[in-house]
Formats: structure tokens, C-alpha cells, sequence
């Protein structure tokens, strides 16, 4: 079995790697550790961000849904894709490899396929992580820059506290050469960090910082993600 702690590692544990470690002696800045923020499930969300408004009623969702669903009610990847364009279309367009990611962060049965009731929320949570990227973009470049607080700061407003040292090197992964995150890959990196959040948690005694698992267990979680 594997024991994670997310408090036991230092910064010099979890450096990036454009940077070597740091000499002796050299004071480190003490950074937050990653947690899940309890969020208030009002109507208004976070600073008066929609939570629930798609662009379309719940009917319009279920027969884009349904237009594209298997005889069982159920959509894969591909299909999925064809909805998630449609609803957003105009806005940001899905990859067949980002809607995995979506579809892998909704399929509790692990079966590669969601049904409309998976979908549902998914298509919500969506909605409201365009609208914060959009709130949070430079409005010069139009794009999120990993090298101001608006990636920190639209990372809280969806409830995930990401330490500065885990930050850049979202940039690293997500961002361009000049760091920033376009809203596609903004999209990806939080549905990452939202699953392995809320993984972690799963697997960890109530808001304890610590988890024990299993090596199968550890490499499903990081597979099919």
C-alpha cells in the first residue's frame, strides 16, 4: 500500500523542474497546501457568478443529449464530444482528448460511457468554468496568464486551493511560451485537478491531508483521469 501526504512534503520536495534545488540555508517562502474550499451552493455563486445557467433549458440539454445517445441512454467520447460542441458552441471548442478527461471525471461505473444524468452536472460545471475563466482572462491577451494571481484566483472561485509551487507548473503544462492558458487547456488542467482532488479525499479519513491506498488503486486514479 502507498501512503500520500499532501502536508509532510517541503517546497524543496516539490520543486519544479526548471529550477534546481535551492543552497543550504536558503529561507524557503512558505506557500498553502492543495484543498478543497467549502463553497457556498447558493444561486449566486462566487461574486455573483451564474452557477446553474447552461445557455440552454434542462429540455434543450436532454435532446442534444439523447439525439446522439445509444439505444442503453448513454454517450462515449466521441458522441459526448459532438454534444459538449453544440451546447458551447461560439465559445470554446472540445477536443476528443479533453472530453475524455470530462467523461473520465463523470464515469463512476468506469464503463467509458455517461448517461444523462452524469452529463447534467458535468454540462453545469462546465458553464460555470468558462464564466470564471472569463472573469478572470487578461482582457488584453484574452487569455489567463499563469504569471498574475488570475490563475490562483480562478482556480478559488471553483473551490480548489492550488499552491504557487503546483501553479506554475500548471503553467509549465497548460500554458504557452509566454504562460499563458487558453480556455481549452484551462478546462483540462481543472478537470485534472478537480479529480485528483476529489480523489484524494475519497480515499482519506474525513479532512485529514494524508491517504492510504493501494498501488492499483493509486495507478486507476492516475490513469483514467
Amino acid at each position: 500500500m502507498c501512503s500520500l501526504n499532501t502536508a509532510a512534503c517541503t517546497n524543496s520536495e516539490l520543486l519544479s523542474p526548471l529550477h534546481p534545488n535551492p543552497s543550504p540555508g536558503v529561507i524557503r517562502e512558505n506557500d498553502e497546501e492543495a484543498r478543497l474550499l467549502d463553497m457556498d451552493d447558493d444561486e449566486e455563486g462566487v461574486d455573483g457568478l451564474p452557477v446553474v445557467q447552461v445557455g440552454q433549458t434542462p429540455d434543450v440539454l436532454r435532446m442534444e443529449f439523447m439525439a446522439r445517445a445509444a439505444e442503453d441512454g448513454t454517450v462515449n467520447a466521441a458522441k459526448l464530444q459532438q454534444v459538449l460542441n453544440t451546447i458551447f458552441k461560439g465559445e470554446v471548442e472540445f477536443s476528443l482528448d479533453l472530453t475524455r478527461s470530462l467523461l473520465a471525471m463523470m464515469d463512476r461505473d468506469l464503463s467509458g460511457n455517461v448517461d444523462y444524468y452524469e452529463f447534467e452536472p458535468l454540462a453545469y460545471s462546465l458553464r460555470r468554468w468558462v464564466d470564471v475563466y472569463n472573469k478572470r482572462r487578461d482582457p488584453q491577451t484574452g487569455s489567463l496568464s499563469g504569471h498574475s494571481w488570475g490563475l490562483g484566483d480562478a482556480l478559488k472561485d471553483l473551490g480548489y486551493l492550488v499552491p504557487r509551487r503546483l501553479r506554475g507548473l500548471v503553467v509549465v503544462r497548460y500554458g504557452d511560451h509566454l504562460g499563458n492558458i487558453s480556455l481549452r487547456d484551462f478546462l483540462m488542467a481543472t478537470c485534472r485537478i478537480s479529480v485528483m482532488l476529489e480523489r484524494f479525499c475519497r480515499h482519506s479519513k474525513g479532512k485529514e491531508e494524508r491517504a492510504t491506498l493501494y498501488l492499483n488503486d493509486w495507478l486507476q486514479d492516475t490513469i483514467y483521469c
